[in-house]
């Protein structure tokens, strides 16, 4: 994580008791204005907090794995790594990060990261869906390691001039292979404060950054809740200014979370939920499906699988692929999980058919692509540069193209995103076909992830682990 400190910034018995013991490393290495990595300001804690923090302090009990009831995180048994980049003066609300790749996400990785986790971005509203030098840094960071995820926030800057505005996308999360998280409105209402802030869980966060980017692709990716979020609170005696510090209700009586927790609202509080669900889902691939290193493009396709629309449409400018729920995804009595992670991908011209039968027709086939691209020039107006396609079948030879979700859902294929999907709401019952083809791919072995979810007909011979995919000369 890289944010504004962490707690009192000392990896040692004075630190927060809800990351003791799990600290691989904390640094101070913001190029501005910083006496240290302790946390004045209250953002870079409560974070920390939603991603991993264990929630002893709120009544856990991390040696028993039992953190119900508990303010913990998502991930509460992951080890962090935490970067801080906040200016220290009079709890001021900026960070100065170094280079991206040099100072942030390399050192991370050398250290074993394969999750960075940034809530904060740059307001500059000439920027905004722009695909900038910092655009670029990430897709090439990922492009060349790619087993990390880098999770950013989309901003919290879509109000601009009196108006909601489209394409308020930071620069950060404009990139390709980025997870580009918005935030949606928790469900609070007897408690926040307003109240109108946390009372709809299928209505956003008001000032949540909106898509597309300017060369129309789909951001944000996901959508978590992102207010009245209780999490850790920084002990560090933050001054008047501080964002994530308020314990207790303006109204009294609604809420006290005492010296150890705080409420905070934005884009930053739904991305960590979102990090800690990819250390969650990697440690699942690697126990579960036995994939040594799951790749960013799997663990970001599974995300975007899980989703479910919050009532703008499936992808939209609002709300990108959906809100996560990753119990939609992962195997269950109803549910079934067939996943494909290619790191020898393809080229231009080339193919790979996976043949799925005894699909039942009691719940939705869903599948998504995702592919981590190469990085595009700065400024470029199609940012694109491997293009595949995603094609499925169904029993009766209907076709269905990925992100063609219009009938008759086979007239056009995508060439700007390099996540693609069908939805197949009320599927036909029997076998189906799911074609992943390189359509333009000038770098070639484009790795790709595939992920699907489904229901499968009752006394079905096979598993979906034994499901055939062969690359077919034409």
């Amino acid at each position: 994580i890289s944010d504004t400190g962490l707690d009192r910034g000392i990896n040692d018995a004075t630190m927060h008791n809800d990351f003791q013991g799990r600290i691989i490393n904390i640094t101070d290495i913001a190029t501005c204005c910083s006496t240290g990595p302790d946390d004045d300001n209250g953002h870079g804690t409560h974070v920390s907090g939603t991603a991993l923090g264990n929630g002893i302090l709120s009544g856990s009990n991390p040696n028993g794995q039992d953190f119900g009831g508990s303010y913990a995180g998502v991930a509460p048994e992951a080890q962090l790594i935490f970067q801080a980049i906040g200016d220290d003066n009079s709890g001021s609300n900026s960070v100065y990060p170094p280079a991206l790749i040099s100072g942030l996400f390399q050192p991370a990785y050398n250290q074993g990261a394969r999750v960075h986790s940034n809530s904060w971005g740059v307001n500059s509203p000439p920027t905004f869906g722009a695909y900038q030098a910092q655009s670029r840094d990430v897709d090439q960071f990922i492009w060349d390691n790619k087993d990390m995820n880098i999770v950013f926030a989309v901003g919290n800057w879509a109000y601009q001039n009196g108006a909601y505005t489209n394409g308020t996308i930071a620069t950060h999360a404009v990139a390709k292979n980025v997870i580009a998280v918005s935030a949606s409105e928790n469900y609070k209402p007897a408690i926040a404060d307003p109240s109108f802030i946390a009372d709809n869980v299928n209505q956003m966060f008001l000032s949540s950054g909106r898509g597309p980017t300017d060369d129309g692709r789909v951001k944000p990716d996901i959508i978590a809740p992102g207010t009245e979020i209780f999490s850790t609170r920084s002990r560090a005696y933050p001054p008047p200014g501080g964002l994530c510090t308020k314990n207790q209700s303006i109204t009294p009586g609604l809420y006290s979370l005492g010296p150890d927790y705080a409420t905070c609202t934005g884009t930053s509080m739904a991305t960590p939920h979102i990090a800690g669900l990819v250390a969650v889902l990697r440690e699942f691939y690697k126990t579960q499906y036995s994939i040594t290193n799951p790749s960013s493009a799997l663990i970001k396709a599974t995300l975007i699988n899980s989703a479910v629309d919050m009532g703008f449409g499936l992808p939209s400018n609002l709300t990108g692929w959906g809100r996560v729920n990753i119990s939609r995804v992962l195997p269950s009595s109803g549910n079934n999980l067939f996943v494909k992670d290619i790191t020898i991908g393809l080229g231009t011209g080339k193919k790979m058919l996976c043949t799925m039968p005894y699909i039942d027709n009691t719940a939705p086939f869903k599948v998504t692509l995702v592919w981590s691209d190469k990085e595009a020039a700065v400024g470029a107006v199609k940012t694109l540069i491997n293009d595949l396609n995603l094609v499925v079948t169904n029993p009766a030879g209907t076709v269905y193209n990925g992100n063609d979700f219009t009938t008759p859902f086979n007239s056009a294929t995508d060439s700007i995103n390099n996540v693609e999907q069908v939805i197949i709401p009320n599927p036909t019952a029997g076998r189906y076909l799911v074609l992943v083809s390189g359509a333009n791919v000038p770098f070639p072995g484009q790795p790709y992830a595939v992920v699907a979810s489904f229901k499968q007909q009752p006394g079905a011979p096979i598993t979906p682990s034994q499901y055939r995919c062969i690359n077919p000369r034409s």
